[in-house]
């Protein structure tokens, strides 16, 4: 995992009522997801071409919860 350099900006989803949810961040090369609950926590990164991938499956419908 990289050091991150500069402040990242944490958002999350307008659908997000009860505040349990995840916030990502744009890196500059990569992608970066934590618990909202957990501000000051660990957060996972993901490459730029991971998570376009991800996000496609989930549009197209094929990540299902489990």
């Amino acid at each position: 995992m990289q050091e991150v350099q500069a402040p990242l900006m944490w958002r999350r989803s307008t659908a997000c009522l009860n505040g349990a949810c995840v916030e990502v961040a744009d890196g500059p090369d990569a992608i970066f997801v934590r618990d909202s609950k957990v501000a000051a926590g660990p957060f996972l990164e993901f490459h730029r071409a991971d998570w376009a991938t991800f996000i496609g499956e989930v549009v197209d419908g094929r990540m299902q919860q489990l």
